[in-house]
């Protein structure tokens, strides 16, 4: 059989690849542009129309980010005034907990005197199988020698809330602040 011969394709320049040396220039050196300009009426319509259109953009974000505001700022206002002025807001319980706790000499013994309470990392409210309202609420408490864990529960009555018990618990204890589970635990029917 014969021997083909391989033919050397040449390679495509690339429209971005850099001229060498030995490349012919490309095009019509005697080449004029035929440059046109416009006439001012129809730049000055442009123009104006260009300066209009940014204008409606801006007018349409600035409408849309007053919408999002009347929006949720009115929400966002009515969530914070009801955790602060609600007689069941988690902060106002935690603070009055948190008074308490600082006032008893066994928590100042094991965890020093400067004790700060941290967020509340849970706060539920249900009702019980007796039909009672009850919140339970868990933050966190730190002081120089250590860290704690309180747990308190609240029971509405007569449309006010009254603590159950509050409950601190230590890396080597449990200290009981208020315990008045006793007195509200009633036998089911």
């Amino acid at each position: 059989p014969p021997k083909r011969k391989k033919k050397k394709k040449k390679k495509k320049k690339s429209p971005l690849s850099t001229p060498k040396v030995s490349d012919e220039p490309e095009g019509d050196i005697n080449y004029k542009p035929d440059i046109q300009h416009i006439g001012g009426t129809q730049s000055g319509e442009l123009s104006t129309f260009v300066v209009i259109k940014e204008k409606t953009q801006e007018t349409f974000s600035v409408i849309y980010i007053f919408g999002i505001l009347l929006v949720c700022l009115p929400y966002t206002i009515y969530l914070v005034f009801k955790s602060l002025f609600s007689s069941s807001g988690s902060d106002k319980i935690r603070n009055e907990t948190f008074d308490l706790i600082k006032e008893d000499s066994r928590i100042l013994r094991i965890l020093g005197n400067d004790i700060i309470a941290k967020q509340v990392t849970q706060n539920v409210t249900f009702i019980d199988n007796s039909g009672q309202e009850r919140l339970q609420m868990i933050y966190q408490i730190q002081g120089s020698k250590g860290n704690a864990r309180v747990d308190v529960e609240m029971l509405k009555q007569d449309k006010e809330w009254i603590m159950q018990y509050c409950i601190v618990t230590t890396q080597y204890s449990v200290v009981s602040i208020v315990d008045n589970r006793s007195l509200f635990d009633r036998p089911l029917m």
